[in-house]
């Protein structure tokens, strides 16, 4: 996740380039939750078919990805995860 208010305006030039290209965007800085109501991550945005990670650092971000491809709570469909 890209950080702060340019971060957030990022993702949404991200997304809006998605969008404008046909893709539909399901779902935009979705936070998630585990069942006892604890944050245990943030979708920057998901389409129908994957979850898109934006970012404009490498850091830690393989990390990131193979959690998002690999924890059901994260992706309860298995959607493929871009970076």
């Amino acid at each position: 996740m890209a950080k702060g208010p340019e971060g957030l305006r990022f993702q949404a030039e991200v997304a809006q380039n998605v969008r404008i290209r046909g893709v539909q965007v399901s779902a935009f800085a979705r936070k998630v939750f585990d069942r006892f109501g604890k944050e245990i991550g943030e979708i920057d945005f998901e389409t129908q078919r994957a979850i898109v990670e934006v970012t404009t650092s490498e850091k830690e971000k393989m990390t990131q990805a193979i959690d998002l491809a690999t924890d059901r709570r994260l992706n309860p469909g298995g959607k493929s995860v871009i970076v």
